[in-house]
């Protein structure tokens, strides 16, 4: 009977963790009384183990044979629909098996023309059924999935080699059964694989796919052969190389690098040229010019590899080849499949990368009554939103293109004329604050976008859209200059009071005000002599040099101090900096004190404090280049809070001071690392370090000033 119920549980799907609880259900041990015996308590792990892999054994192990059994899953998943390819099913290193699901297949056509990554895991199947010392690989093609926001296996693939043949099979069948002809292949900086995609696309020429390495996978690999040539100095280059990847002239940049070391090593300039010089399209950023979404790592290929060892394959048990076929089939495409539809209905919030949060939080800070205010309109038409530019929205506009709700799923937005999705292929605020106004996903697909505004009556694009883009780094309005108008003067000529003239104002006529001829021959006087005024300014030297601060340090005392005094001197300064730091998030770290200061604060003051702290955080990550990037939150001008609602405003208060306590706390943070101070120091110069310890501690007595009343003040020393 309790085998009875133990193989039912195991059919169910339970694993031993789940059954292991069921068996100490705190209602069993009342029936053990009476002269009844608990039969839970002989339950065991190999007895529950061998049940799961009695089962799986069945399900999977179609032959005894690994490579019959494989043949055999070949037949019943093309049955199936499903998208296959067996070449050599046999014991030899030609062995490929790939196969893809119907539903990845369409997942691929939708969202994979892009960017596809490509990467391979070892060790995860059991080799014994190879000879000659040979493994099998497991390759996966990974997409990033828009709606879900997390990448999605869309192609599994085994091969027994890991050479540059099997790579081109796999590519080869995948293009010419789907028809798939991506912008871009990322990988790591396996050769095999680079030279199997230029094979199979060789015949596209130009129009073949970029092949993009993984940034984490080249620094890793160069640092590794810069410790071995140059010890100690490795530190040095890598930084230097680091600037040549992300940097706008990479060739320039590695001849002045091959200058610097080849009088250090020879070896290591040899090694740098053949190895990376060579290859500089597939890891230089500067050659990435496709629609890269932010992706420049491996790192969706990474996270699946990871998700399938801890969470469906236990590496430790080493399974056949044909079991780990029937968890991918089985459980993985599921697991997957089941994640995406309840994102498309709205269950599970969508996710967003690093590189997405940043449009997103410029979204963020945009309401109704906000656009409304700086004369935003958007316009919805059958398949596009007509929206005007957030920054200048009386001259330019943009089409953004979006997909109507089907039955409980959600609408999508999936791409803009903009020129930042343009770019780089990845949301930006005007979708994303679409999302948030209606209630939609950002699904996007820069090769969707077929929208040419010139072709829609009554709206034209301005050119300067397109071949003239800026970063735009702030939503603030800037106020136009009004030019001065030429009024004619009004003479008195009556003798009685002066009557004020009326004046129309049009598009282009301003009010101007009216001077009286009494007005104008006071004018042709000077207001200062020039003796008066060589008085002033030698005052006002004279004010400017007893006026400096006592706190610094002259550039003849540097000159005087040795390196350790510098740098002692750089330590005091930095921890007097932290002190200041730390009393500035003191003073915001109970709720009380924080609505206190927003009951004392206007919304100019506000907006002061919140650039403030911006600017002290920025200040110290320029000096942490281990550090990763904050992320940066943007608001619209100070000048919109003159016409918003008070309950409007006081939000827009509440969030710009939650900025820039997160600024400070960030500061501090990585001021009191031990890595990143480390790194704050030895970036920093005297000058550098002086100025912002004295800017931290006249904030900080600012906002002491502020709570003056809620606590005693204490002099720090």
């Amino acid at each position: 009977m309790v085998d009875d119920w133990l193989t039912d549980r195991v059919i169910s799907g339970l694993s031993w963790k789940a059954i292991h609880k069921l068996m100490y259900s705190p209602d069993i041990f009342p029936m053990g009384q009476g002269g009844f015996r608990l039969e839970a308590k002989y339950i065991k792990y190999d007895h529950v183990r061998n049940l799961i892999r009695t089962r799986m054994g069945v399900l999977a192990k179609r032959n005894p044979n690994p490579f019959i059994s494989i043949n055999l899953w070949h037949q019943n998943l093309q049955m199936q629909g499903w998208n296959t390819y067996l070449h050599a099913s046999h014991d030899s290193p030609e062995f490929v098996f790939a196969f893809q699901s119907p539903w990845q297949k369409q997942q691929l056509l939708n969202h994979g023309w892009g960017m596809l990554m490509l990467d391979s895991t070892h060790n995860s199947v059991d080799n014994r059924s190879l000879s000659k010392g040979r493994k099998f690989s497991l390759y996966t093609f990974v997409i990033r999935d828009p709606i879900v926001g997390k990448g999605l296996p869309v192609c599994w693939a085994f091969t027994a080699s890991a050479a540059a043949e099997p790579v081109q099979a796999i590519i080869k069948w995948l293009r010419e059964s789907t028809g798939i002809v991506p912008c871009a292949i990322m990988s790591d900086c396996a050769l095999a694989i680079k030279k199997g995609v230029t094979d199979a696309y060789s015949d596209l020429g130009q129009h073949a796919p970029k092949v993009y390495w993984c940034l984490f996978h080249v620094l890793k690999a160069f640092k590794n052969r810069a410790m071995f040539f140059l010890r100690k100095r490795s530190e040095e280059a890598m930084k230097e190389f680091r600037q040549i990847v992300y940097g706008n002239n990479p060739e320039n940049q590695l001849h002045l690098f091959y200058a610097k070391w080849s009088s250090v090593s020879t070896t290591f300039v040899d090694y740098v040229e053949t190895q990376w010089h060579t290859n500089i399209v597939h890891w230089a950023v500067f050659y990435r010019n496709t629609p890269h979404q932010g992706i420049h790592t491996n790192n969706y290929t990474e996270a699946w590899h990871r998700i399938l060892k801890e969470q469906f394959v236990d590496t430790q048990e080493r399974r056949r080849i044909d079991e780990v076929v029937q968890v991918l089939t089985d459980e993985v495409h599921t697991s997957y499949l089941m994640t995406q539809s309840q994102v498309s209905e709205g269950i599970i919030a969508q996710r967003v990368n690093q590189f997405q949060s940043h449009a997103k939080a410029k979204a963020d800070g945009y309401t109704p009554e906000i656009m409304e205010l700086l004369g935003i309109t958007i316009y919805k038409f059958q398949v596009h939103y007509c929206v005007s530019s957030f920054t200048n929205p009386t001259t330019k506009f943009y089409l953004v293109r979006y997909v109507e709700p089907k039955g409980s799923e959600l609408g999508w937005t999936t791409a803009c004329s903009c020129e930042y999705f343009m770019l780089y292929g990845s949301g930006c605020k005007h979708m994303y604050y679409l999302s948030n106004e209606y209630n939609l996903l950002v699904v996007e697909n820069p090769m969707e976008y077929t929208i040419k505004p010139t072709t829609y009556p009554g709206l034209a694009m301005d050119p300067s859209n397109v071949t003239e883009w800026t970063t735009d780094r702030s939503s603030m309005r800037q106020e136009i200059l009004v030019p001065t108008v030429d009024v004619p003067l009004h003479l008195n000529r009556s003798g009685g009071p002066f009557k004020k003239q009326r004046t129309t104002s049009s598009d282009n006529t301003f009010p101007t005000v009216v001077v009286t001829s009494e007005t104008q021959d006071d004018t042709n006087e000077p207001l200062l002599t020039m003796d008066e005024l060589s008085q002033i300014i030698s005052n006002r030297l004279h004010t400017v040099e007893s006026m400096r601060s006592p706190g610094y340090t002259s550039n003849r005392q540097l000159l005087n101090m040795s390196n350790e005094e510098v740098t002692r001197h750089l330590t005091n300064l930095s921890a007097s900096l932290v002190t200041a730091v730390k009393g500035l998030n003191n003073i915001h770290k109970h709720v009380k004190t924080r609505r206190l200061v927003a009951s004392r604060c206007s919304p100019e003051l506000m907006w002061w404090f919140m650039e403030r702290a911006v600017e002290i955080s920025s200040r110290v990550l320029e000096k942490c280049p281990k550090a990763s990037k904050a992320q940066v939150a943007y608001f619209p001008g100070v000048a919109v809070v003159q016409c918003l609602p008070r309950d409007q405003v006081e939000q827009l208060m509440e969030r710009l001071q939650q900025a820039g306590c997160k600024a400070l706390a960030l500061a501090y943070k990585h001021l009191t690392h031990k890595d990143h101070k480390l790194d704050f120091i030895m970036n920093s110069t005297v000058e550098e370090m002086e100025c912002l310890r004295a800017e931290c501690w006249g904030f900080l007595g600012t906002m002491e000033n502020m709570v003056q009343g809620e606590k005693d003040r204490k002099q720090q020393r």
